[in-house]
């Protein structure tokens, strides 16, 4: 079921909502932008809360996640980019500035005058250009938050939101650069058949697992590399052997690449370079039921030839396979963690990191 269908929203009026969120154990997704709560339990749900409520959780997130912690509540922020919704439309911010231009007195007219206006026009204009089309982006960040076991405190959806980071990474380290850079950027859906995807399937996965850590990876190194510091790529056993069609092992043998070609290009300067590659591990990316639910949706929307080719008895026997995907994974995620610890701190770190059984005997 898929996030949209599955929300169900009710007003909340005063401190029960919160308190309907403990009893529950469920899972809270803060959407900064439209002061929603959405929680998990056995049906899925979402909460409206006040606006003196959002700007305490925006405020002191951490204090929230603190309090309700307890109760074994999750909490999670969405920071979505620039997208293209009503909100973000050019033409409704072009007329409410030319409204504005109107209303405003002679005075701040002849303060910022007809030069600026025309200026600040032009950017308005820009704004469709920059806005990201793929609100997938900003609903896989809510689907984790709500089914993922460990979810994160907060989502970037969008690259544009990730990159507003580098700011402050760099007031935050100043001149003594940045020691460690862990990308451990993935999704694994769509993924199945090649013969059941279309081009953007293999771009969303593309997007987020291989150039979103190319582009995060530029970004930082110079910080990275002023402290002669680390870096750190999560790829998969994955990105040794193809198991399944789709983008995720394209974008995980890209990451191998990539950090190879990284590595001896950032020796010159001190730093190293290490690669993660986890065998099966339960997380939000291997869980069955969202594999089911994307094979179910990729059957349907399969074209009558595709069907007739493969059968249902393929259908059934990757439906089978599927579901045993949970029993195949790991829960210790320390295992990959470990990984990580020793790659940014031990003096000589490895290339090549296999964790779990069965990713060293691959």
């Amino acid at each position: 079921m898929s996030v949209g269908s599955s929300i169900r929203a009710v007003k909340g009026q005063d401190d029960q909502d919160v308190k309907e969120l403990r009893v529950s154990q469920c899972s809270c997704v803060v959407h900064s932008d439209q002061a929603k709560f959405s929680c998990r339990e056995s049906k899925t749900r979402a909460q409206w809360v006040t606006p003196a409520m959002l700007a305490f959780c925006k405020a002191e997130p951490g204090g929230f996640l603190r309090e309700l912690s307890y109760f074994g509540v999750k909490v999670a922020i969405i920071e979505p980019g620039f997208f293209q919704t009503a909100i973000s439309s050019s033409d409704r911010h072009f007329s409410h500035n030319k409204m504005l231009w109107e209303q405003t007195s002679s005075e701040v007219k002849e303060i910022y005058d007809e030069k600026f206006l025309l200026s600040y026009e032009t950017t308005i204009k820009l704004l469709d250009k920059l806005c990201n089309k793929d609100l997938s982006l900003v609903t896989d960040c809510m689907e984790h938050a709500l089914t993922s076991r460990h979810p994160r405190t907060r989502y970037s959806a969008g690259w544009d939101a990730k990159l507003f980071y580098i700011p402050w990474v760099k007031e935050r380290v100043g001149n003594r650069g940045l020691w460690g850079l862990v990308n451990n950027a993935g999704i694994s859906i769509p993924s199945g058949p090649n013969e059941w995807l279309n081009k953007e399937d293999f771009a969303k996965i593309l997007n987020v697992n291989l150039l979103g850590v190319i582009e995060v990876t530029l970004s930082m190194l110079p910080l990275v590399r002023k402290a002669r510091g680390r870096v750190v790529n999560v790829s998969s056993v994955m990105g040794r052997v193809s198991f399944f069609g789709g983008g995720y092992s394209i974008s995980k043998y890209g990451v191998e690449a990539f950090s190879d070609s990284l590595r001896r290009e950032l020796s010159y300067f001190g730093v190293k370079v290490a690669i993660v590659e986890p065998g099966f591990f339960w997380t939000g990316a291997s869980n069955s039921d969202m594999h089911l639910c994307n094979a179910k949706m990729l059957w349907d929307r399969a074209s009558s030839e595709v069907k007739e080719v493969y059968g249902e008895k393929f259908l059934a026997s990757h439906l089978t396979e599927l579901k045993s995907l949970d029993q195949k994974c790991k829960e210790d995620l320390s295992l990959v963690t470990d990984c990580m610890e020793h790659a940014l701190t031990s003096r000589h770190p490895r290339t090549r990191y296999s964790a779990g059984w069965d990713a060293k005997l691959f």
